[in-house]
């Protein structure tokens, strides 16, 4: 029902931006309308737990904490030897570099990944979460979402841009770790 009342209220918009000449709001207004158009839920499921999936970031914590301990001292040997300075001009020192940041890489994604499979198999079998095939407006806090993918493709999406954002993180965290 929501849906439809911003369906109609949006194409009563195109109506009016139309007589109005003004087309650059009845553009945005027929995306609505299309965004909008033919949105039903044919079943229902408790999608609090889904919800709640989306919307726990402990994790995130632990992983930031995580990454700060584990990335920090990556060229500390480095800096204890006074190394640092020919860190770049020889072939094994580069290839040493190179192994290690590789190293931080595949450390930083298994962490990731793993909290995030125990995050979500601990969601999917203690709480139960329903209804993943739904699309992601079935979700009472995603109601307004232009998406049209379904729950399940969602929290995949949502894991890789936090993976992503993670090893962004750890490139800084080795960044900062090799200058200072």
């Amino acid at each position: 029902e929501y849906s439809r009342e911003i369906e109609s209220l949006a194409q009563d918009n195109v109506t009016y931006y139309e007589n109005v000449n003004n087309t650059s709001q009845k553009k945005v207004n027929q995306y609505i309308v299309e965004k909008y158009k033919n949105r039903s839920i044919n079943d229902y499921y408790r999608m609090n737990t889904a919800q709640s999936l989306l919307d726990y970031n402990f994790s995130a914590v632990l992983i930031l904490i995580l990454s700060l301990l584990a990335f920090s001292p990556v060229f500390g040997m480095e800096y204890e030897s006074g190394m640092q300075d020919i860190l770049l001009t020889s072939k094994k020192t580069r290839k040493n570099l190179m192994m290690k940041l590789l190293g931080a890489v595949c450390f930083c994604f298994c962490i990731v990944t793993w909290f995030f499979m125990v995050d979500y198999l601990s969601f999917r079998f203690i709480c139960g979460i329903e209804g993943l095939n739904m699309p992601i407006w079935s979700i009472q806090e995603m109601k307004n979402s232009f998406l049209n993918c379904n729950v399940a493709y969602f929290i995949l999406i949502k894991y890789g841009t936090e993976i992503l954002g993670f090893l962004t993180i750890m490139l800084i965290l080795l960044f900062l770790s090799s200058i200072l």
